[in-house]
């Protein structure tokens, strides 16, 4: 059911990374946050999503959908510097 629910971030989430040559590095979360601030159709996207699922929703969401989209782990979370979206993100590990 939560999965249905941020199937929309998901989507978004897909999108970003597809734009993104070279991705895979333990701040990719972070990158995410930052590309989705700086285009402004997927920042018009991004705060329909929190108005229809709440700001933590979508932000750990996003962390969820692309590390999964990754095939990462999630190692420590970290205080966010460069975005307004979130205040902390997670770093990554790849396998």
């Amino acid at each position: 059911m939560a999965k249905m629910k941020t199937a929309d971030v998901k989507a978004l989430v897909d999108e970003v990374i597809a734009s993104l040559p070279h991705l895979k590095n333990e701040h990719v979360i972070l990158t995410v946050f930052q590309e989705i601030e700086g285009n402004s159709a997927w920042l018009s996207q991004y705060r329909i999503l929190c108005n229809a699922l709440n700001k933590q929703v979508v932000n750990q969401s996003i962390g969820r959908w692309t590390l999964r989209a990754l095939g990462a782990e999630s190692i420590k979370q970290v205080s966010a510097k460069g975005t307004t979206l979130t205040q902390t993100y997670s770093t990554l590990c790849f396998r």
